[in-house]
Protein backbone atom coordinates (compact mmCIF):
# COMPACT_ATOMS: atom_id res chain seq x y z
CA UNK A 1 0.00 0.00 0.00
CA UNK A 2 2.73 2.54 0.44
CA UNK A 3 4.54 1.77 -2.78
CA UNK A 4 1.02 2.53 -4.34
CA UNK A 5 0.35 5.72 -2.04
CA UNK A 6 3.88 6.88 -2.92
CA UNK A 7 3.86 6.34 -7.33
CA UNK A 8 2.99 9.77 -8.82
CA UNK A 9 0.73 7.24 -11.19
CA UNK A 10 -1.55 6.34 -8.38
CA UNK A 11 -1.56 8.86 -5.65
CA UNK A 12 -4.22 11.16 -7.00
CA UNK A 13 -6.31 7.89 -7.63
CA UNK A 14 -9.10 7.95 -4.26
CA UNK A 15 -10.21 4.63 -5.39
CA UNK A 16 -9.11 1.55 -6.43
CA UNK A 17 -9.07 -2.29 -6.21
CA UNK A 18 -7.42 -4.56 -3.58
CA UNK A 19 -6.94 -8.81 -5.40
CA UNK A 20 -5.91 -10.54 -2.70
CA UNK A 21 -4.73 -14.32 -4.14
CA UNK A 22 -4.75 -18.06 -2.57
CA UNK A 23 -0.72 -17.49 -1.64
CA UNK A 24 -1.56 -14.41 0.40
CA UNK A 25 -0.44 -12.09 -2.16
CA UNK A 26 -2.27 -9.04 -2.53
CA UNK A 27 -1.88 -6.93 -5.36
CA UNK A 28 -3.63 -3.02 -6.06
CA UNK A 29 -4.52 -1.94 -9.55
CA UNK A 30 -6.76 1.30 -11.05
CA UNK A 31 -10.58 0.49 -10.58
CA UNK A 32 -10.74 1.18 -13.91
CA UNK A 33 -8.67 -2.41 -14.51
CA UNK A 34 -10.97 -4.29 -12.15
CA UNK A 35 -12.75 -6.14 -14.83
CA UNK A 36 -10.02 -7.69 -16.61
CA UNK A 37 -8.88 -9.45 -13.56
CA UNK A 38 -11.99 -10.44 -11.57
CA UNK A 39 -11.67 -13.90 -12.32
CA UNK A 40 -7.63 -14.90 -11.06
CA UNK A 41 -7.97 -13.92 -7.70
CA UNK A 42 -9.85 -15.27 -4.46
CA UNK A 43 -10.75 -12.10 -2.64
CA UNK A 44 -11.52 -8.46 -4.07
CA UNK A 45 -11.80 -5.65 -1.54
CA UNK A 46 -13.18 -1.95 -3.39
CA UNK A 47 -10.78 -0.09 -1.82
CA UNK A 48 -11.09 4.59 -0.85
CA UNK A 49 -9.16 6.99 1.35
CA UNK A 50 -11.27 7.72 3.87
CA UNK A 51 -10.65 10.74 6.00
CA UNK A 52 -12.47 9.98 9.19
CA UNK A 53 -11.51 8.66 12.05
CA UNK A 54 -14.65 7.10 13.52
CA UNK A 55 -15.66 3.45 13.87
CA UNK A 56 -17.62 3.71 10.55
CA UNK A 57 -16.53 4.37 6.90
CA UNK A 58 -17.30 7.74 5.86
CA UNK A 59 -19.41 9.97 3.93
CA UNK A 60 -17.15 8.99 0.45
CA UNK A 61 -18.68 5.21 0.85
CA UNK A 62 -21.80 6.17 -0.29
CA UNK A 63 -21.13 7.95 -3.20
CA UNK A 64 -18.64 5.32 -3.84
CA UNK A 65 -21.61 2.86 -3.46
CA UNK A 66 -23.70 4.93 -6.13
CA UNK A 67 -20.93 4.43 -8.47
CA UNK A 68 -20.57 0.72 -8.24
CA UNK A 69 -24.52 0.28 -8.02
CA UNK A 70 -25.24 2.34 -11.23
CA UNK A 71 -22.38 2.33 -13.65
CA UNK A 72 -21.40 -1.43 -13.21
CA UNK A 73 -24.85 -2.95 -11.59
CA UNK A 74 -22.50 -4.34 -8.60
CA UNK A 75 -25.51 -5.81 -5.56
CA UNK A 76 -22.58 -6.84 -3.43
CA UNK A 77 -18.85 -5.78 -2.61
CA UNK A 78 -16.68 -6.01 -0.01
CA UNK A 79 -14.98 -2.76 0.62
CA UNK A 80 -11.57 -1.23 2.37
CA UNK A 81 -11.81 1.84 3.89
CA UNK A 82 -8.05 2.91 4.08
CA UNK A 83 -7.16 5.68 6.36
CA UNK A 84 -3.74 7.07 7.02
CA UNK A 85 -1.98 9.07 10.19
CA UNK A 86 0.60 11.76 9.68
CA UNK A 87 0.69 10.28 6.17
CA UNK A 88 1.53 6.67 7.32
CA UNK A 89 -1.06 3.61 6.69
CA UNK A 90 -3.06 3.08 9.85
CA UNK A 91 -4.12 -0.14 9.97
CA UNK A 92 -5.46 -0.31 13.31
CA UNK A 93 -8.19 2.06 12.17
CA UNK A 94 -8.93 1.30 8.42
CA UNK A 95 -11.99 -0.60 8.03
CA UNK A 96 -13.17 -3.89 6.08
CA UNK A 97 -16.64 -4.60 5.31
CA UNK A 98 -19.47 -5.55 3.31
CA UNK A 99 -22.20 -3.82 1.16
CA UNK A 100 -24.99 -4.72 -0.27
CA UNK A 101 -27.56 -2.80 -2.50
CA UNK A 102 -29.63 -2.10 -5.50
CA UNK A 103 -29.90 0.04 -8.09
CA UNK A 104 -32.86 2.29 -7.74
CA UNK A 105 -35.85 1.64 -10.10
CA UNK A 106 -35.74 3.70 -13.36
CA UNK A 107 -32.41 5.07 -12.51
CA UNK A 108 -31.46 4.37 -16.07
CA UNK A 109 -34.12 6.85 -17.83
CA UNK A 110 -32.97 9.87 -19.19
CA UNK A 111 -35.26 12.50 -16.76
CA UNK A 112 -33.97 10.40 -13.36
CA UNK A 113 -32.99 12.93 -10.79
CA UNK A 114 -31.16 11.19 -7.87
CA UNK A 115 -31.68 11.84 -4.27
CA UNK A 116 -28.57 13.01 -2.53
CA UNK A 117 -27.98 13.42 0.87
CA UNK A 118 -25.09 15.73 2.98
CA UNK A 119 -24.19 16.37 6.15
CA UNK A 120 -26.30 15.18 9.07
CA UNK A 121 -28.65 17.85 11.01
CA UNK A 122 -30.36 17.77 14.30
CA UNK A 123 -34.06 17.83 14.61
CA UNK A 124 -35.61 17.99 18.19
CA UNK A 125 -37.76 15.79 19.51
CA UNK A 126 -39.24 14.62 22.66
CA UNK A 127 -36.46 14.29 25.29
CA UNK A 128 -33.38 14.37 22.82
CA UNK A 129 -32.08 15.31 19.17
CA UNK A 130 -32.27 13.20 16.92
CA UNK A 131 -30.44 12.82 13.85
CA UNK A 132 -31.79 13.01 10.45
CA UNK A 133 -30.24 13.70 6.85
CA UNK A 134 -30.24 16.87 5.63
CA UNK A 135 -30.82 17.07 1.63
CA UNK A 136 -28.36 19.12 -0.49
CA UNK A 137 -29.73 21.73 -3.02
CA UNK A 138 -28.36 20.71 -6.55
CA UNK A 139 -28.58 24.01 -8.09
CA UNK A 140 -26.32 25.71 -5.35
CA UNK A 141 -23.79 23.87 -8.09
CA UNK A 142 -25.04 25.55 -10.80
CA UNK A 143 -22.73 28.42 -12.17
CA UNK A 144 -25.17 30.39 -12.57
CA UNK A 145 -26.65 30.12 -8.83
CA UNK A 146 -23.06 30.58 -7.89
CA UNK A 147 -22.48 34.09 -9.76
CA UNK A 148 -26.11 35.09 -8.77
CA UNK A 149 -25.03 34.66 -5.44
CA UNK A 150 -20.96 36.49 -5.86
CA UNK A 151 -23.61 39.73 -6.94
CA UNK A 152 -25.28 39.28 -3.90
CA UNK A 153 -22.47 39.27 -1.97
CA UNK A 154 -21.22 42.57 -3.67
CA UNK A 155 -24.27 44.17 -3.06
CA UNK A 156 -24.30 43.23 0.79
CA UNK A 157 -21.19 44.88 1.00
CA UNK A 158 -22.12 48.09 -0.62
CA UNK A 159 -24.97 48.07 1.87
CA UNK A 160 -22.28 48.93 4.65
CA UNK A 161 -21.74 52.52 2.96
CA UNK A 162 -25.48 52.25 1.90
CA UNK A 163 -27.23 51.56 5.25
CA UNK A 164 -30.99 52.43 3.09
CA UNK A 165 -30.07 49.90 0.72
CA UNK A 166 -32.93 46.96 0.84
CA UNK A 167 -32.01 44.40 -1.72
CA UNK A 168 -35.44 42.45 -1.00
CA UNK A 169 -36.89 45.11 -2.71
CA UNK A 170 -34.87 46.01 -5.27
CA UNK A 171 -34.82 42.50 -6.43
CA UNK A 172 -38.77 41.91 -6.89
CA UNK A 173 -38.97 45.66 -8.33
CA UNK A 174 -40.64 45.43 -11.23
CA UNK A 175 -38.92 47.61 -14.07
CA UNK A 176 -40.39 48.72 -17.10
CA UNK A 177 -37.82 50.09 -19.28
CA UNK A 178 -39.03 52.42 -22.03
CA UNK A 179 -36.52 52.90 -24.86
CA UNK A 180 -33.42 50.32 -25.61
CA UNK A 181 -31.09 53.16 -27.20
CA UNK A 182 -28.17 54.32 -25.49
CA UNK A 183 -29.33 55.57 -22.12
CA UNK A 184 -31.90 52.15 -22.16
CA UNK A 185 -28.86 49.80 -22.37
CA UNK A 186 -27.16 51.97 -19.49
CA UNK A 187 -30.47 51.97 -17.00
CA UNK A 188 -30.88 48.37 -17.79
CA UNK A 189 -27.29 47.08 -16.93
CA UNK A 190 -27.02 49.47 -13.69
CA UNK A 191 -30.69 48.62 -12.59
CA UNK A 192 -29.33 44.76 -12.37
CA UNK A 193 -25.82 45.91 -10.86
CA UNK A 194 -27.82 47.09 -8.15
CA UNK A 195 -29.95 44.03 -7.64
CA UNK A 196 -32.56 44.16 -9.93
CA UNK A 197 -33.94 40.99 -11.22
CA UNK A 198 -36.71 41.86 -13.08
CA UNK A 199 -37.11 44.31 -16.22
CA UNK A 200 -39.23 44.92 -19.14
CA UNK A 201 -37.72 46.52 -22.22
CA UNK A 202 -39.94 48.38 -24.68
CA UNK A 203 -38.61 49.71 -28.14
CA UNK A 204 -39.78 50.03 -31.31
CA UNK A 205 -36.54 50.30 -33.42
CA UNK A 206 -33.98 48.00 -34.82
CA UNK A 207 -30.30 48.05 -34.18
CA UNK A 208 -28.44 49.98 -36.37
CA UNK A 209 -25.04 50.24 -37.14
CA UNK A 210 -24.29 54.19 -35.54
CA UNK A 211 -25.88 52.27 -32.58
CA UNK A 212 -22.73 49.77 -32.09
CA UNK A 213 -20.71 53.02 -31.46
CA UNK A 214 -22.78 55.02 -28.83
CA UNK A 215 -25.23 51.70 -27.24
CA UNK A 216 -23.07 49.54 -24.88
CA UNK A 217 -24.70 46.58 -25.07
CA UNK A 218 -24.84 46.05 -28.86
CA UNK A 219 -22.41 43.80 -31.18
CA UNK A 220 -22.14 43.57 -35.02
CA UNK A 221 -24.43 40.81 -35.28
CA UNK A 222 -27.38 42.78 -33.87
CA UNK A 223 -27.82 45.22 -36.74
CA UNK A 224 -30.97 44.59 -38.67
CA UNK A 225 -32.22 43.13 -35.66
CA UNK A 226 -35.22 44.57 -33.13
CA UNK A 227 -33.35 46.44 -30.38
CA UNK A 228 -36.05 44.73 -27.69
CA UNK A 229 -35.10 41.65 -29.53
CA UNK A 230 -31.31 41.75 -28.92
CA UNK A 231 -31.00 43.34 -26.02
CA UNK A 232 -32.50 40.53 -23.87
CA UNK A 233 -29.33 38.12 -24.41
CA UNK A 234 -26.75 40.69 -23.81
CA UNK A 235 -28.49 41.21 -20.15
CA UNK A 236 -28.89 37.53 -19.79
CA UNK A 237 -25.11 37.19 -20.44
CA UNK A 238 -23.77 39.37 -17.81
CA UNK A 239 -26.32 38.38 -15.52
CA UNK A 240 -28.20 35.00 -15.99
CA UNK A 241 -30.48 35.22 -12.95
CA UNK A 242 -32.53 38.21 -14.68
CA UNK A 243 -35.94 37.92 -15.47
CA UNK A 244 -36.01 40.20 -18.68
CA UNK A 245 -38.51 40.24 -21.06
CA UNK A 246 -38.06 42.41 -24.48
CA UNK A 247 -41.32 43.67 -26.17
CA UNK A 248 -41.30 45.27 -29.48
CA UNK A 249 -43.69 48.38 -29.74
CA UNK A 250 -44.15 51.42 -30.83
CA UNK A 251 -44.99 53.77 -28.17
CA UNK A 252 -47.94 55.97 -29.08
CA UNK A 253 -47.03 59.67 -29.89
CA UNK A 254 -49.88 62.39 -29.72
CA UNK A 255 -50.25 64.64 -32.42
CA UNK A 256 -48.91 62.41 -34.82
CA UNK A 257 -51.21 61.78 -37.90
CA UNK A 258 -51.91 58.01 -37.84
CA UNK A 259 -53.97 55.99 -40.80
CA UNK A 260 -57.13 54.20 -41.06
CA UNK A 261 -55.26 51.12 -41.68
CA UNK A 262 -52.68 51.38 -38.29
CA UNK A 263 -55.96 52.71 -36.55
CA UNK A 264 -56.48 49.72 -34.37
CA UNK A 265 -52.39 49.15 -34.02
CA UNK A 266 -51.91 52.12 -32.27
CA UNK A 267 -55.15 51.27 -30.10
CA UNK A 268 -53.57 47.84 -28.81
CA UNK A 269 -50.58 49.98 -28.67
CA UNK A 270 -52.03 52.27 -26.15
CA UNK A 271 -53.85 49.60 -23.72
CA UNK A 272 -50.79 47.40 -23.89
CA UNK A 273 -48.35 50.13 -22.62
CA UNK A 274 -51.05 50.80 -20.15
CA UNK A 275 -51.10 47.65 -18.74
CA UNK A 276 -47.40 47.38 -19.01
CA UNK A 277 -47.51 50.60 -16.66
CA UNK A 278 -49.81 48.98 -14.41
CA UNK A 279 -48.31 45.83 -13.68
CA UNK A 280 -44.65 47.65 -13.39
CA UNK A 281 -43.49 49.20 -9.85
CA UNK A 282 -40.90 51.88 -11.23
CA UNK A 283 -41.00 53.12 -14.80
CA UNK A 284 -37.96 55.02 -16.90
CA UNK A 285 -38.88 57.13 -19.97
CA UNK A 286 -36.10 56.80 -21.78
CA UNK A 287 -36.80 57.71 -25.71
CA UNK A 288 -35.41 60.08 -27.39
CA UNK A 289 -37.87 62.71 -27.44
CA UNK A 290 -40.48 64.63 -25.37
CA UNK A 291 -43.59 64.03 -27.12
CA UNK A 292 -42.93 60.28 -26.82
CA UNK A 293 -42.79 60.43 -23.05
CA UNK A 294 -45.64 62.43 -22.71
CA UNK A 295 -48.50 59.66 -23.28
CA UNK A 296 -45.95 57.57 -21.11
CA UNK A 297 -45.76 60.28 -18.09
CA UNK A 298 -50.23 60.35 -18.21
CA UNK A 299 -50.43 57.00 -17.66
CA UNK A 300 -47.39 56.34 -14.77
CA UNK A 301 -49.56 59.86 -12.90
CA UNK A 302 -52.95 57.79 -13.70
CA UNK A 303 -52.06 54.60 -12.20
CA UNK A 304 -49.78 56.55 -9.36
CA UNK A 305 -46.46 54.67 -10.74
CA UNK A 306 -43.27 56.04 -9.96
CA UNK A 307 -41.54 57.33 -12.82
CA UNK A 308 -38.04 58.72 -13.65
CA UNK A 309 -37.93 61.02 -16.45
CA UNK A 310 -35.31 61.65 -18.97
CA UNK A 311 -34.85 65.08 -19.09
CA UNK A 312 -32.47 65.84 -22.50
CA UNK A 313 -35.03 66.94 -25.28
Amino acid sequence: MKVWRDSNETTGCPFFGVHIYSDSSVVIRQLKCWKGYSGDHQKLLFGFYDHGHQDYPGWALRNYIAFLSLRWKIEKVQFLCYRERRGEPDLEKSLIGEASFAAPHGWDGSDYVPEIIGWEGEKAGDRKKEKILKPIDLDSLNPASQDEEKQVMHLKLMGWRHPSLVLNKLRSARCLVLGAGALGCEVSRLLMTWGVRKLTVVDGGCVAIPDIVKQSLYVDNDCGVPRATAIVPHLKERCPAVEVEGIQMEIPVPGNPVSKTKMSSVLDNCKRLQALVASSDVVFLLTDTWESRWFPTLLCANENKVFCLHCRS
